[in-house]
């Protein structure tokens, strides 16, 4: 099974380039057995501290903590992906995001200054402009 991991960077005092790329096992397993190997980078960002994919489409979104954004990324191979927009604005560290079951929308809320933002998602997976909820 391959899956995708984030982590701090150099701005959140990490090591972490981007989203990188884990197997467990076979990377076309479904149950994940065997052991995890790292792949690599996927995509380069700015500490992804939180991942979450979309539901139906190759797309992930990334809560970019220390930059206070949030990202989408388009997968472009195996084990790499390839930013889909722009990063947009979300708050004083955004540590959280969440895509909603239909695909529709994507969530994310920050620590650091207690926003919930809602961003509609287009049909494509790009992100769409910011609704502060807090």
């Amino acid at each position: 099974m391959r899956f995708w991991v984030g982590g701090y960077g150099a701005d959140g005092g990490g090591s972490a380039d981007g989203i990188g790329a884990v197997r467990a096992g076979a990377s076309d397993d479904p149950l994940a057995g065997g052991d995890l190997a790292y792949g690599g980078t996927a995509v380069r960002a700015p500490s992804p501290s939180w991942i979450a994919p979309h539901p139906t489409l190759e797309v992930v979104y990334a809560a970019q903590e220390h930059a206070g954004t949030v990202a989408a990324f388009v997968r472009t191979g195996a084990e790499s992906f390839a930013p889909w927009g722009d990063a947009v604005d979300a708050g004083a560290q955004v540590c959280h995001v969440a895509v909603a079951p239909d695909g529709a929308a994507l969530l994310a809320s920050c620590w650091g200054d207690g926003r919930v933002v809602r961003y509609p998602l287009h049909v494509d997976g790009r992100i769409g402009a910011p609704r502060v909820a807090a």
